[in-house]
């Protein structure tokens, strides 16, 4: 016995060896996540982990199932929210960890060593809480250490022990109690986590049970409702585990394998979308959500027998048809998204739950001990307190939003904070003021800036032209004049929001001036040459079909010039765009709306492209925010053009997979494809004016606080 002991002892201890020199590249020595000294000690960590597992020898042939069920949300986790905000080689090496530390909870669940299985699970959870840490999530720090700590003793405690180790009792002897205790507990964290989301309660009728888990809401980031949320999930987990391991054993051949499989994805499922939430990445929240339905069912038809299951197959099966028939419906535009598919969900997750309680009633042996009971009477007692105290009768289930609420399809966001074009905005204290105010300039800076302007958009000589607007050459790149013109514009219109009656005049004076500037041909020339329109049957029209980096930015002129002056010419009277051969194309303002609303209207996602075949997102705010303006100057509401679009790209654009920015550099229409990496410059111009026209304020900033977070400040000092 001691001579099989030794080789077990010898690896465990070159695995705490591993583990030291881990602790001393990231504990000792404080290496910084860009630093080479980060990426060797989560090497040496990966190999105290593949040490540790090798110990275990035979007893520890890692379980497949429990391998698959840590797999996917701790690979998930590591390659969307840890790698970007880490260098490339650390964080394809966090993503192999990841994967290494899932095959050796895998074995640890296989030995049934109760110490050696929980030093690894407390590993997994610390390993956790660093990854939080990494990400700017509070509260995990103090975590990390003690969990670290406790991991540690318990894994001396198995290498001590040896072959006196107490193995794993039967954890789903008795299915029920267990079921119970985190099955009440998972309850109360979703409770907690609906008392305590941001800004009123929670309404379960209004909108998804995944908007608690979001790192953001409501202006606020990581608020409490965040973690409540991620602890209900992982406690429904070890809910339904013991219930459905147990229950597996009731089954024969390959029910029984189809029952273990389909356990192994939900639970799986359940801890990705608590890892992964919504409004970090909608893809993969999704995969967590599909995970975890697909194998519900997969139990569910693994079970399907003649009596209790046959009814629970039917009835659970319609409760699913139904759901999915909301879902299609609100997406072909029939139903509203609210109340319909959110209390949909509900059902349908009280319906599952259900039926997993019914599950562990019916196995042998299952019933609920006082203690469970006594528990789960204080658990009770303890949110009904936190709900009297908090909030006032039926407030989480009535949110008042001037007498009714109602959310638009975009609601799977953040807060509602309108912003309003007319009022000029005062950055909050996140932006470096005081008191969440920004001074305004003083009033010589804020006249010569507006003299500038007057001057180089107004008449200049000839080779006072040619210095300021010779740029950009053949108006294809960034340093086209389109985009000089539009941003000067739009500088005189924020100088004109602060300024008095006068400094207004002027900004209208030099809006009028872009527009003409906006309007010559060699400002749109570009959009003829054979690679672009040229040849199209609509040419010369710089309008007709995509182009947005045109129409855009001409759409926000005309939308401020009306707004500072009243001047409503361009709307009766239109405008020429004049060819070499002489050939007219007229417009006026309602064309030039109607050809772009048209394309949105008529594209698969609501956006428009700017280049042929080529979407990008910050070249479609402009048009929304005219689009804004105009709705307030009574000429029409554009509101569900876009959310469809801002419910798209925020969907799709966000988190590129090979980091760079916030947000993905261009979406090629015909494949489908996002080109996988972002730009800070990109990130700048998109969030700075998708802020005006988005629906929620609040989304804008939590972007730019990623996008922040990814700047690469060491290449722009040099």
């Amino acid at each position: 016995m001691k001579r099989m002991q030794r080789p077990r002892r010898i690896w465990m201890l070159a695995g705490f060896a591993a583990a030291l020199a881990g602790d001393w590249f990231l504990a000792v020595r404080g290496a910084s996540r860009t630093s080479s000294e980060f990426l060797y000690g989560v090497l040496a960590f990966s190999l105290a982990q593949v040490l540790w597992s090798f110990a275990q020898g035979r007893a520890g042939r890692p379980d497949a199932r429990v391998f698959a069920g840590a797999a996917l949300p701790l690979a998930l986790f590591s390659a969307v929210r840890l790698r970007p905000v880490l260098p490339p080689a650390t964080g394809l090496a966090i993503c192999a960890y990841s994967l290494l530390t899932a095959l050796s909870f895998a074995v640890a669940a296989a030995t049934g060593r109760r110490f050696y299985a929980a030093g690894i699970g407390l590993l997994l959870v610390s390993d956790l809480m660093i990854g939080g840490r990494l990400l700017g999530a509070p509260g995990c720090g103090p975590l990390t250490g003690p969990l670290y700590v406790a991991a540690e003793l318990c894994l001396v405690a198995s290498f001590i022990l040896g072959d006196r180790e107490p193995r794993r009792a039967d954890i789903a002897r008795n299915p029920l109690d267990p079921a119970a205790l985190f099955g009440g507990a998972s309850f109360a964290a979703f409770a907690l986590a609906a008392l305590s989301w941001p800004g009123g309660g929670y309404n379960p009728f209004m909108r998804m049970l995944s908007a608690l888990g979001r790192t953001a809401a409501r202006g606020v980031g990581w608020p409490w409702c965040h973690f409540l949320f991620m602890v209900g999930m992982f406690c429904a987990v070890a809910a339904v585990v013991p219930v459905f391991v147990r229950d597996a054993r009731t089954l024969s051949g390959r029910r029984r394998t189809a029952a273990a499989w389909g356990l192994a994805a939900n639970a799986a499922g359940l801890a990705t979308i608590a890892l992964i939430p919504e409004n970090v990445d909608m893809f993969f929240h999704n995969v967590g959500c599909w995970s975890a339905t697909l194998g519900g069912a997969t139990i569910l038809f693994a079970r399907d027998r003649r009596g209790s299951d046959r009814v629970w197959t039917c009835f659970l099966g319609g409760i699913a048809a139904v759901f999915g028939i909301v879902v299609a419906l609100h997406a072909a535009e029939v139903l509203r998204f609210a109340p319909w598919t959110p209390t949909m969900q509900k059902v349908v997750i009280v319906a599952f739950a259900l039926w997993a309680l019914d599950c562990a009633r019916r196995v042998p042996g299952g019933r609920i001990r006082r203690r469970t009971w006594a528990l789960l009477a204080v658990v009770a007692g303890l949110v009904a307190l936190r709900a009297v105290a908090a909030l006032r009768p039926c407030e989480i289930l009535t949110q008042r939003h001037g007498g009714t609420e109602t959310q638009s399809a975009s609601e799977t966001r953040t807060p509602r904070g309108k912003a309003t074009p007319r009022t000029p905005r005062t950055p909050r204290e996140e932006n470096g003021a005081p008191g969440g105010r920004a001074l305004p300039p003083p009033r010589e800076t804020l006249r010569a800036a507006l003299a500038f302007l007057d001057h180089v958009t107004g008449p200049l000589p000839r080779e006072e032209e040619r210095e300021w607007w010779d740029i950009g050459g053949t108006q294809h790149g960034l340093f086209a004049k389109r985009y000089h013109i539009a941003f000067c514009g739009y500088a005189a219109a924020a100088l004109g929001d602060i300024g008095d009656e006068a400094d207004r005049v002027a900004a209208g004076r030099i809006l009028g001036r872009c527009i003409e500037r906006y309007l010559r041909r060699d400002v749109w020339a570009y959009s003829q040459s054979k690679s672009y329109w040229g040849r199209k049957p609509w040419a010369p029209d710089p309008c007709f079909r995509e182009n947005v980096m045109y129409t855009g930015h001409l759409l926000q002129l005309l939308a401020l010039y009306e707004r500072f002056t009243g001047d409503t010419r361009y709307w009766t009277e239109g405008w020429d765009f004049v060819w070499t051969d002489g050939r007219r194309v007229h417009y006026d303002v309602k064309r030039l709306i109607g050809v772009t609303v048209a394309q949105m209207r008529q594209g698969p996602n609501g956006g428009v492209t700017c280049e042929p075949g080529l979407m990008f997102f910050p070249c479609n705010n402009h048009p929304h925010i005219a689009l804004a303006i105009f709705k307030r100057l009574g000429h029409g509401d554009w509101t569900a053009d876009a959310r469809r679009w801002e419910r798209w790209a925020l969907a799709h654009y966000p988190r590129p997979a090979f980091g760079g920015g916030a947000l993905h550099l261009v979406y090629h229409v015909r494949s489908g494809l996002l080109f996988p990496r972002g730009n800070g410059g990109l990130d700048g111009w998109s969030l700075l004016w998708y802020e005006p026209w988005a629906e929620d304020r609040a989304t804008a900033l939590a972007l730019w606080r990623e996008a922040a977070v990814r700047i690469d400040w060491a290449a722009l000092e040099a």
